[in-house]
């Protein structure tokens, strides 16, 4: 339960994080004329933001050291602070510490599943002495049950893509393939959206079946 909770904590630190920068404990809410300066309306500190719009702990699971998180109503001001190009009733969080092109296969299964967007896609850098990089990724829809679901699925689909690497002392390779390319694919990779898409993944390179390379 404790891990759980870490970890929990340690995710809200990278979205908070996210939010380029604002600082939350010096946002306030909107202030009339001078008449209502008796009643003065007090900022909440970031403790309270956070504790407001987490709604639910989705699940976790020690393959990736994935956990995922759903913010029902999220703050108008943390969402411009975010400076998102669309505006997103509910957000969804998928982080994880190792592993990455799993966790960016499964969420692209979760979008194609359910009505919601990919709003962002991070590569944390972690790896806690493994292969990946870890990621954090985060969904964004209008409806909560919508983003709920597609962090269900990612969650899910993790047991499959991870399925898909393969470690020995050498070190780890990692082969992923979808018949269609979904925005995940798309954000991550600048896939062709609908596209066929195959991925090899090494130590230090990762090869894509239209042709791109990076190292």
């Amino acid at each position: 339960m404790a891990d759980t909770k870490s970890m929990v904590d340690e995710i809200l630190k990278r979205v908070l994080m996210r939010i380029d920068g604002a600082d939350l404990s010096k946002i306030t809410g909107a202030t009339g004329n001078a008449s209502c300066a008796s009643s003065p309306v007090s900022s909440p500190t970031t403790n309270q933001l956070q504790t407001s719009m987490i709604t639910e702990h989705v699940g976790s699971t020690t393959t990736g050291d994935t956990i995922g998180l759903v913010i029902a109503n999220v703050d108008s001001q943390v969402l411009e602070a975010m400076k998102l190009t669309k505006s997103y009733r509910s957000i969804g969080i998928l982080g994880s510490r190792t592993g990455a092109g799993p966790q960016i296969m499964a969420a692209d299964e979760a979008v194609k599943a359910t009505n919601t967007e990919i709003v962002s896609i991070e590569l944390a850098r972690d790896m806690k002495g493994g292969a990946g990089s870890g990621s954090l990724i985060i969904f964004g829809g209008d409806d909560v049950s919508d983003v709920r679901r597609s962090v269900e699925v990612a969650l899910r689909e993790l047991e499959r893509t991870f399925g898909e690497v393969y470690m020995n002392e050498a070190g780890h390779v990692e082969v992923q393939y979808t018949a269609r390319a979904g925005e995940a694919l798309v954000t991550a990779f600048g896939t062709p959206e609908g596209k066929a898409f195959g991925l090899i993944v090494g130590p230090s390179s990762y090869w894509c079946s239209y042709g791109r390379y990076s190292s």
